[in-house]
């Protein structure tokens, strides 16, 4: 298996480095913690630790944040560095700040491992979006059952799209199954059908930081269960999308709060 990639992680405080290092380890990366400008200049010039991501934290105290994370991108061994900011959501001119620094990227309180995980692994990808999809993709940690014949199997939605999911399984089905969805979405349940596509399993693992499982795409999803992934993708792509919060919508959050009671 391929050596955990290293993300910097750009920390106002020891325990806000502590927390945020032991969340990058736990899904599959290996942190490297910093509390100043200069000891993240150090982490990224060293060869050994090839930095090409990096978590930045939204109430950083540095006065001209540009002028810090380009000098951290001019030194990078790895020849670039992409930050994911984390942490509350900024308001309106915290959004502008990260942008005029080149910050693309955002993680927002309270946020799953799933949306850490999916955000990483962007920047990862040379600081690009998914690849082109005939549906938005959005990273979501849901309880779901994947039914095949008379068996079933308890699983979690790793990401959804009106499209097709990625179900995190330590027993996924082989490419070309069809299997029997029911995903436990915060409006409702939902049944949908679909084949598996892809399977990432330990030995022939597509991508070592996506959890091991299987790629479906859903077969003609009923009306009432697209608007429900509809709903549930709209809801979680404000955890992951750099812009200011809105006017709370209580009745998806309290819908949410209710059903993981």
């Amino acid at each position: 298996m391929p050596s955990r990639p290293t993300i910097l992680v750009f920390a106002s405080g020891q325990d806000e480095g502590d927390t945020l290092a032991r969340r990058v380890r736990d899904v599959g990366f290996r942190p490297a913690v910093a509390k100043t400008p200069d000891a993240a200049r150090s982490i990224v010039e060293e060869p050994r630790f090839g930095v090409g991501a990096a978590l930045l934290s939204t109430d950083l105290p540095v006065v001209d944040l540009t002028a810090a994370l380009d000098g951290l991108r001019t030194r990078a061994n790895s020849g670039r560095v992409e930050f994911v900011a984390i942490g509350a959501r900024p308001d309106a001119a915290g959004v502008e700040r990260l942008r005029e620094a080149g910050v693309s990227l955002g993680v927002w309180e309270p946020y799953p491992d799933a949306a850490l995980r999916f955000q990483l692994n962007r920047a990862l990808d040379d600081g690009t979006p998914p690849r082109d999809r005939e549906a938005e993709r959005v990273p979501i940690a849901r309880r779901a059952r994947i039914v095949s014949g008379r068996f079933a199997k308890a699983a979690t939605l790793y990401t959804l799209s009106t499209g097709g999911a990625f179900i995190e399984t330590p027993r996924p089905s082989p490419g070309g199954a069809r299997v029997l969805l029911e995903l436990v979405l915060p409006s409702c349940d939902v049944v949908v059908e679909g084949r598996v596509v892809y399977t990432n399993v330990t030995g022939n693992l597509r991508r070592a930081n996506l959890p091991v499982g299987m790629g479906v795409v859903f077969h003609e999803p009923a009306p009432d269960a697209v608007r429900a992934i509809e709903e549930c993708v709209r809801e979680a792509t404000r955890c992951i999308t750099l812009e200011a919060d809105p006017p709370q919508r209580e009745g998806w959050l309290q819908r949410l709060r209710l059903r993981r009671r």
